[in-house]
């Protein structure tokens, strides 16, 4: 069928096009953070690892949007990794070359197509699970581009479209598990944190707000709760409001109370201040009933 074979070429083509520049957003990201905190090598290197085994693969097979798209991915990638490096003091010329190495690995799969799909994927996912990790220990990260995500996500999906048209298995077994284990990163990346608020806590209008919270509970508390010594057993008398500029007393002269401890009691009025300089804010002086007369 004519059409889907143009069908495929598109979609090759125009995966081409956006997995060229995949680590582009990443690359300017790390170029304008200051640190690369939060951001993990070994994603990247699974990635170079995977484009350099996919080249020699897509020479092979004739696949011309693959050779193209690998090349330029992986010149990115590469320098991708070299900023890593220079910000975490690591040796880039070492980091490159055992990413070589894990891509050597990788095609020695290449009779079987399937093994070497899994096999080019699996650097990948765990440097994607590894990733993920960190998101959910450190928050958001500054250095972690979310507009590579997405062009990451999109682009497996571009390339699943050309591998079923085409009926590459190989491409097909690489690219699933790819497109579940990176748009799950793209959502707990949205989910989680920034890393500003895991260092310094919830902001600083939610802090006043819990702090306010807490202290009409305190207050509430206070004007409803009396103490267990003293509480009323009937009507307090009241001499009208108090004038301005003058503190009513809470506790007036002659006023009865419960005791838990000698039963109905009488407090002693601030004017009856005995001679012998007793504090009168702490006497209590017990009350016959009528049952004791």
């Amino acid at each position: 069928m004519t059409w889907w074979h143009d069908l495929a070429m598109l979609c090759g083509w125009l995966a081409c096009g956006l997995s060229s520049i995949l680590a582009l957003p990443q690359a300017l990201a790390l170029r304008r953070s200051p640190t690369a905190a939060g951001v993990s090598l070994l994603p990247w290197q699974a990635l170079l690892a995977s484009n350099l085994a996919w080249a020699v693969y897509a020479s092979l097979a004739g696949r011309m949007p693959i050779i193209i798209q690998s090349s330029i991915s992986a010149v990115i990638t590469g320098a991708v990794i070299i900023m890593i490096c220079r910000a975490t003091a690591r040796s880039a010329i070492i980091q490159i070359v055992i990413t070589v190495l894990v891509a050597s690995v990788i095609l020695l799969t290449l009779p079987i197509p399937a093994l070497f799909g899994l096999a080019a994927s699996i650097p990948s996912i765990t440097g994607w699970l590894i990733q993920v990790a960190r998101i959910r220990k450190t928050g958001r990260p500054a250095g972690l581009s979310f507009g590579g995500m997405v062009i990451y996500v999109l682009c497996q999906s571009v390339w699943l479209i050309y591998a079923v048209a085409t009926t590459d298995l190989a491409l097909v077994t690489a690219v699933v598990p790819l497109l579940l284990i990176v748009s799950a990163a793209a959502i707990i990346y949205l989910l989680a944190p920034t890393d500003d608020q895991v260092r310094h806590g919830p902001s600083t209008f939610s802090a006043h707000r819990l702090r306010t919270r807490n202290s009409r509970t305190r207050n509430s508390r206070a004007r409803h709760t009396r103490p267990a010594l003293l509480r009323p057993t009937g009507r307090t008398r009241t001499a009208g409001p108090p004038s301005r500029g003058v503190v009513a007393d809470p506790f007036p002269a002659e006023t009865p109370y419960v005791s838990a401890a000698t039963g109905p009691i009488t407090r002693i009025g601030r004017d009856s201040m005995p001679s012998d300089g007793t504090d009168v804010t702490t006497r209590e002086i017990r009350t016959h009933t009528s049952d004791d007369a």
